[in-house]
């Protein structure tokens, strides 16, 4: 009888009866397996019937980001980002969003979350953030903030940013849950860049995108703002997300417009550096924003990634724009130079303001925006280890480098990181910012 084309009655009577009178196998299960018969089928529907409207493809968009089992990482018992354990081709120096969460949630502990629409990107991908605090009083705690990937190419960023996770996962005392401040970690700021670049990468192609993936202008010079393989040697057009917040967002007081848009072409909507039409114009830059304001962050650390690995790396504090220093209050300046001598003894960092670092200005920067707010904000720029990361090549990414160079210098940065998180710690008695 299992042989035989059997009408439908019959088969939906031996489904329901059949293992009682021996005709199932032993151990089958029914329900899994028109379960299985069920998916299959909705498949072949999606894929014939494409998303009919942008919130269709944005609703798939996020299911496809998310509801996956990174494999690289499955079942690894040992840390994966673990410096002491690299060995070449261990772990991606470029992780995956997916590889990311699966670190950070399960691997670390530390708790996924996120704002709904307050925190999602422009083509509709979900911007977690992970934090070690939970329950209603989380809004109130004290909290120390770490971004990276603002820039969509600056990977080396994101691998400093897990790297002071491990470090601090890892040496927290036990009663630090209590006594200490939230961490909360945003890894993926500029995620919709990230992830073309990404799959840039895996095709063959350079990743070169910066900023986000907006619209911003018809830019006749033959490059594509979509695809990243047409960099040469950046791509064009989108909103760079590190000038997109209001402080000094167009220029400082007291200086002359023409001499500020000629320092900058954060005026050019086919610039890498274009500002947007607006402060906050775009929902990444929203998405710090809403976190930062939903959360009493007190300390924070924006990770970046310099050109080339003949820079050496910066730890750049307030202001990034022209503004002056000597305007910012003498406790405020007093403390960030202090903070700045202990995150770094060894004088492994250029320290300072962007313009006494590097001769450098960014109006409408993150940092100068939290710190208008009472926030000790510092960038840390790292430097790749292998090369010009906004060059046409794939060495600016460390793709096919030996790793061990790569999370030595990674480890390094991660602990700057947690320096800041002890700094923070031990002055929660602050009023405008942390002491």
């Amino acid at each position: 009888l299992m042989d035989l084309n059997l009408p439908a009655a019959w088969r939906w009577w031996r489904h329901k009866f059949g293992r009682k009178i021996g005709l199932e196998p032993a151990g089958s299960n029914i329900r899994l397996h028109q379960h299985q018969q069920r998916e299959r089928r909705r498949r072949k529907r999606t894929r014939r019937t494409p998303a009919t409207s942008a919130e269709e493809q944005r609703m798939r968009r996020k299911i496809e980001d998310t509801d996956q089992t990174p494999d690289l990482l499955h079942g690894q018992e040992a840390d994966p980002f673990d410096p002491t354990l690299k060995t070449k081709g261990h772990v991606s120096t470029t992780p995956t969003v997916i590889e990311v969460d699966w670190y950070l949630n399960k691997h670390l502990g530390i708790t996924a979350a996120d704002l709904g629409n307050e925190t999602m990107s422009l083509q509709g991908r979900i911007i977690k953030f992970y934090t070690t605090c939970d329950g209603p009083a989380i809004a109130e705690r004290p909290t120390i903030l770490f971004l990276s990937l603002v820039h969509g190419n600056e990977v080396m960023g994101l691998l400093a940013l897990l790297q002071t996770a491990r470090l601090i996962m890892l040496d927290k005392p036990a009663e630090y849950e209590n006594q200490a401040p939230c961490l909360i970690f945003m890894p993926f700021v500029n995620i919709d860049a990230y992830t073309l670049n990404v799959e840039s990468l895996k095709s063959g192609g350079p990743a070169c995108r910066r900023t986000n993936l907006r619209e911003t202008f018809d830019c006749d010079d033959g490059f594509s703002r979509d695809n990243p393989a047409s960099c040469e040697p950046r791509a064009v057009g989108g909103v760079d997300l590190n000038r997109n917040h209001p402080f000094d967002w167009e220029k400082p007081p007291g200086f002359d417009l023409n001499e500020w848009e000629n320092m900058a072409d954060c005026y050019q909507e086919c610039g890498s550096t274009y500002h947007g039409k607006e402060p906050w114009s775009e929902p990444e830059s929203r998405a710090v924003r809403n976190v930062v304001l939903r959360y009493n962050v007190t300390a924070a650390i924006s990770f970046h990634s310099r050109h080339n690995m003949l820079q050496r790396p910066l730890l750049i504090h307030p202001y990034t724009s022209l503004r002056s220093f000597r305007s910012m209050p003498l406790e405020d300046r007093q403390r960030f130079r202090d903070w700045s001598r202990k995150m770094n003894r060894d004088g492994y960092y250029v320290t300072g303001t962007a313009y006494e670092a590097i001769e450098y200005t960014a109006g409408g920067s993150t940092i100068d925006w939290m710190y208008s707010l009472g926030i000790a904000a510092f960038v840390i720029e790292t430097v790749p280890p292998c090369g010009d990361r906004q060059s046409t090549d794939m060495d600016r990414w460390c793709v096919d480098i030996d790793d061990e160079k790569i999370w030595k210098e990674m480890l390094r940065h991660g602990e700057a990181g947690e320096e800041l998180a002890k700094l923070a710690s031990a002055s929660l008695s602050s009023t405008s910012m942390p002491s």
